[in-house]
């Protein structure tokens, strides 16, 4: 309320080679960066972003600055769409030496956590670091608060466009993948899916996409049915997007985590059904990959998904059954005879779910004007019936002749 913070963006900027400055502005700034109020006050600050990034230019090997102000500027990331083209997107070319700065110290940091670790200066740095929020100190935590700018930057839609076409992050990202596992560097792998599920999100024309789609897929298959539940959902989702390239489609078709998908369908999580039921979306896109969803037991899998929608009556997931509808569409889009890809129990049952669902009357009831809680659920509804009615109106103009 006072201003402060703009003043310790102007000392920043004035006493950058004062080293003790530096070290308390940064110490104060990851503390205070928790705050909404101070993140807004960082991002109205028009040169803070440059500033921070001169900062870890000029000090890259001092780990106590770098980990508290990348833990800041994620912060900032996270909190305030306005500062996240600071790091990218900035006037001449500054924008792309910010990215440079960024993942020279990533690749850095990479390079020392694969190194034992120094005694001369850690243990003085761990101190000092732990004091900070979310920071242990070592080299890993900094890959971690450095992958962490990238991945709340990239949300925001021209920003995640431009990262998502550097072939240099997803070379550090997957290499992590490559080089560590969820059991050693939990936090590590995690963060690093979430930033590819943001990355590959955006569609991007550049060269070689498909070959690295492929390698991203390579690299996150072992965690699509591993028994870390958050890094089943964030692989998931980095496949959902990853099966928009018919290359990925084909290498998912051979793969042991394709019946895994089908399996998922049972979870009792639903972040996994959704995902799964995503990628089975993209998968229908190709005719021998609906052969193979029958033979694995996904059609059945399906339909029971679409039941299960319906089953809470106070709140029905009318937004999973609209992705669940839109993969029998998909899957049963070409054939003509419908039991060429589904037996009778499994059409007789699709049909009375899509009846039962597709009654307005009955499930938001016949007053002409919904009450203020109901018009959410009604929106979603509407979703559900544009692919619901479609979808019924197939199965009974192959019904209604037999």
């Amino acid at each position: 309320a006072m201003g402060g913070i703009t003043q310790i963006c102007k000392c920043l900027s004035l006493f950058i080679t004062d080293l003790d400055v530096v070290c308390n502005i940064a110490r104060t700034l990851s503390v205070m960066s928790s705050d909404e109020a101070a993140c807004a006050a960082l991002t109205d600050s028009p040169t803070f972003a440059s500033t921070a990034v001169k900062v870890l230019q000029k000090y890259p090997g001092r780990q106590d600055i770098v980990v508290r102000l990348t833990y800041c500027l994620g912060n900032l990331m996270a909190k305030c769409d306005e500062a996240r083209p600071c790091l990218s997107l900035g006037e001449e070319e500054t924008g792309a030496s910010h990215m440079e700065c960024l993942l020279e110290l990533l690749t850095s940091y990479r390079r020392k956590e694969a190194r034992p670790p120094s005694t001369q200066v850690s243990v003085v740095m761990k101190m000092e670091a732990e004091d900070d929020h979310g920071s242990s100190g070592n080299s890993e935590d900094v890959v971690i608060k450095i992958i962490r700018v990238v991945a709340n930057m990239s949300i925001n839609s021209e920003v995640g466009q431009q990262v998502a076409g550097m072939p240099e992050v997803y070379d550090n990202l997957t290499d992590i993948l490559a080089t560590r596992s969820v059991e050693e560097s939990e936090e590590l792998i995690l963060s690093t899916l979430a930033t590819l599920n943001n990355l590959t999100y955006y569609p991007v024309d550049v060269s070689g996409k498909e070959a690295q789609d492929i390698n991203v897929f390579t690299m996150i298959q072992k965690y699509i049915d591993c028994s870390n539940l958050e890094a089943q959902i964030e692989s998931s989702r980095v496949l959902g997007n990853l099966t928009r390239s018919p290359g990925v489609r084909d290498s998912l078709a051979t793969a042991a985590c394709w019946p895994g998908i089908i399996r998922l369908l049972a979870s009792d999580q639903r972040d996994l059904i959704y995902t799964s039921v995503g990628v089975i979306v993209n998968m229908m896109s190709d005719l021998d990959k609906r052969q193979s969803l029958r033979g694995l037991g996904g059609v059945t899998a399906l339909v029971r998904v679409l039941r299960q929608c319906g089953e809470q009556v106070a709140s029905p997931d009318w937004l999973l059954a609209s992705l669940t509808c839109q993969a029998l569409w998909n899957y049963s889009i070409d054939t003509r005879n419908l039991f060429d890809c589904m037996d009778k129990e499994e059409l007789s049952e699709l049909e009375a779910i899509l009846v039962e669902y597709l009654d307005e009357d009955t499930i938001f009831g016949s007053q002409e004007e919904l009450d203020a809680e109901q018009v959410p659920r009604y929106q979603e509804w509407e979703e559900f019936a544009k692919v619901g009615v479609n979808l019924l109106e197939r199965l009974e103009s192959f019904l209604e002749p037999l």
